[in-house]
C-alpha cells in the first residue's frame, strides 16, 4: 500500500490525468508504451464477443466494461473518478478490436 502525505495527495481532476490514463498511448508516439498498455490493461475480452468470460453476471460485465466516452475526467457520487476516454481509432489487439472504452487503469 502506498501513503502519500497530504500535499501529496490527488485531490482534482487535473491531479489524476497527472498520474492516470485510461485511453491507449498512440502507437506512433509511443510505441512501447503502447505494447505494455495493450498486453496488460485492456479489460475483457467480454459482453456478447464472449459471454462465457469470468466477468460476466447475468449478461453483463461486474466491472462495467465497456466504459463511455467522456472529453474529461470527472468526479462520481461514490468518490471514484470517471476517467477522460476520448474518442480515437480503434485497433487490433490479438483477434479483437479495441478501443478507449477497454482500458482498466
Amino acid at each position: 500500500m502506498l501513503t502519500l502525505d497530504s500535499c501529496s495527495k490527488i485531490r482534482s481532476n487535473i491531479d489524476i490525468d497527472n498520474f492516470v490514463c485510461a485511453e491507449l498511448p498512440k502507437k506512433s508516439v509511443n510505441p512501447r508504451l503502447f505494447e505494455i498498455v495493450s498486453k496488460c490493461i485492456i479489460h475483457g475480452p467480454c459482453g456478447t464477443v464472449n459471454p462465457n468470460s469470468l466477468c460476466m453476471r447475468d449478461g453483463t460485465c461486474s466491472e462495467n466494461f465497456p466504459k463511455f466516452l467522456n472529453e474529461a475526467t470527472e468526479e462520481n457520487v461514490n468518490g471514484y473518478p470517471i476517467y477522460q476516454r476520448r474518442a480515437r481509432e480503434h485497433v487490433n489487439v490479438g483477434k479483437y478490436e479495441i478501443d478507449n472504452l477497454w482500458i482498466a487503469p
